[in-house]
């Protein structure tokens, strides 16, 4: 698999939306997860861990990825929206493996992004 990481924040390309996180809990296993995980995934995540037993609404963006942390399983998301920006018509959407992106260096420069 190629991952080419454009190094520009403020982007739709990975090197912008990619962002480290730590976990840690005595119930997991020391590892490093490649698997999608959405910041609104926290939400029905730690509810779930809290013992939330009523289903949450089902409007909500997030997916409850505790038993893809806690067990080493796929994620439970297959796909994210990571950018969308209506003024300047750059979006970007990752489905599985796949990613469509709207958008332009030029488009870039308009937003004064710095491009290394």
């Amino acid at each position: 698999m190629l991952v080419i990481f454009l190094q520009v924040k403020s982007t739709q390309w990975e090197g912008g939306v990619r962002t480290p996180a730590v976990v840690w809990s005595p119930l997991f296993t020391r590892r490093v997860s490649q698997e999608l995980m959405h910041v609104t995934d926290w939400l029905p995540t730690l509810y779930s861990v809290a013992g939330g037993e009523d289903a949450l609404s089902e409007n909500l963006d997030g997916v409850d990825q505790w038993q893809s942390l806690l067990h080493i399983r796929a994620s439970q998301r297959s796909n994210a929206l990571l950018e969308f920006d209506e003024k300047n018509m750059i979006f970007a959407l990752r489905d599985e493996n796949w990613k469509i992106t709207q958008g332009t260096l030029g488009a870039l420069l308009k937003r004064n992004v710095k491009i290394k």
